[in-house]
């Protein structure tokens, strides 16, 4: 059986990912900042903004499931501030969660899936606002950094055969979307050509494409899930 590790298991979108690889047969373990208990997948504490605590967990996963051949980088930080609200703290928090721990969580997924000798598949959530802009210029910051990061990545890991990608959605309906001002949310919609945000089911199946066969010439890519907003 397929593993996969998905970070921001208890998110909106994160929760829809993990339903859908369940969905195809792939077992999965969800990374979260404080573990529940009650998740229908089990559950690692690990604190992205910290690089003992990532390590500490695949430590802890290594133990308990072996080795994962699929990781999706999904929590993400998002402070909704603009720039004259931003503080030094806030900026570097989305830079460590969106961009050094994306990082941080593939080098040690491929330290040990290169070791066993197996191929695998990262898919990294990203965001148009890396394209487009944001309110919130420290996670337009961060999520720009991602296409680059995956082209990288990409190149370095495909003598191993795996495969790095980067999705970056339009506004989706989970709690994250409801953040956004009421004012910038009306725009939004008025721009995008579907006239509607995504559903976080939509995005879901677009990383269990990623991540399966029928993807296997796929690698060091971004794809944008907008809704014709790009």
């Amino acid at each position: 059986m397929r593993r996969a590790i998905v970070t921001g298991s208890n998110g909106g979108i994160g929760t829809a990912i993990c339903k859908d690889l369940q969905n195809h047969g792939i077992e999965v373990i969800g990374f979260v900042r404080k573990a529940s208990g009650t998740s229908p997948w089990p559950e690692i504490a690990c604190d992205l903004s910290d690089p003992d605590s990532i390590k500490s967990a695949f430590d802890n996963f290594e133990k308990k499931h072996g080795v994962a051949d699929i990781l999706i980088n999904n929590a993400g930080v998002y402070h909704a501030k603009a720039w004259d609200q931003l503080s030094v703290e806030d900026f570097m928090l989305s830079m460590n969660v969106n961009v050094h721990a994306p990082f941080l969580m593939a080098k040690h997924f491929a330290d040990r899936l290169i070791s066993s000798g197996q191929a695998g598949a990262i898919v990294t959530v990203g965001s148009i606002s890396g394209q487009i802009g944001s309110i919130d210029p420290s996670y337009a910051a961060s999520k720009g950094s991602l296409p680059a990061l995956t082209k990288s990545l990409a190149k370095a890991f495909a003598p191993h055969n795996i495969r790095v990608n980067n999705i970056a959605p339009g506004p989706v309906e989970t709690k994250m979307g409801d953040s956004i001002p009421e004012d910038r949310k009306k725009s939004y919609k008025e721009a995008i050509p579907l006239k509607r945000f995504a559903e976080a089911e939509e995005i879901a199946k677009l990383v269990s494409f990623l991540v399966s066969d029928e993807s296997s010439y796929v690698t060091g890519a971004t794809f944008n899930i907008d809704g014709g907003l790009t």
